[in-house]
């Protein structure tokens, strides 16, 4: 399976990524299913060459800062406390750190940074209460790594709950787009899950 370009800093990071996955027993193979979705998308919306490669290799580090902030945090069925929302909010804007500071495209770096800012600008990691963009500003790739990281956050099994169906989690999507979402991403990522159960049936 081609995860994009040949590059060793993204292989290493893939490595403590695919790491992190492994020993959180509620997200087994979760980066790597968002980049199969990001894949089927970007086919769908003719992205090639190295803006897919991009958007695939921050897939497969998004969640890269949740090792910093701690395993049982994410396993919690209790309501979330304060505190514990803040380490949340700062996955991504961690997990962009550790991507820059090892030496990722800048654009990789961006896509992670911004995979949680929602499309009306709301969403994190905020700066003195706002977010730096919003709608169409948002990266495409961000746009489309939060959509599949969303879907199969829905649909995957974890220790504390099980997976929702894939129609629930559609109907989710489009209920949030243009809210959370981009509405036509939404429509071509609902498209592709679509067309790829038609397949496998």
């Amino acid at each position: 399976m081609n995860n994009g370009h040949n590059d060793p800093i993204i292989d290493r990071i893939k490595e403590l990524a695919n790491r992190l996955d492994k020993g959180h027993n509620h997200t087994p193979h979760h980066s790597e299913h968002v980049a199969e979705y990001a894949r089927a998308v970007c086919r769908m919306l003719h992205i090639r060459g190295k803006r897919k490669d991009i958007i695939i290799n921050a897939c497969l580090i998004h969640d890269i800062g949740k090792s910093v902030i701690g395993a049982d945090i994410w396993a919690k069925k209790k309501r979330l406390s304060e505190i514990d929302w803040y380490k949340i909010q700062l996955h991504p804007l961690i997990s962009a750190k550790i991507a820059k500071e090892m030496g990722c495209d800048g654009k990789v770096v961006e896509l992670i940074y911004y995979h949680h800012v929602w499309f009306n600008g709301s969403g994190y990691p905020r700066k003195n209460g706002h977010s730096l963009k919003k709608g169409n500003r948002i990266p495409i790739g961000a746009r489309i790594l939060a959509i599949c990281d969303a879907y199969e956050a829905m649909v995957s099994r974890r220790a504390y709950r099980d997976g929702e169906p894939s129609d629930e989690a559609i109907g989710e999507l489009r209920k949030h787009a243009a809210e959370q979402f981009d509405p036509r991403i939404v429509e071509v990522f609902i498209n592709t899950i679509i067309k790829t159960a038609d397949t496998a049936g």
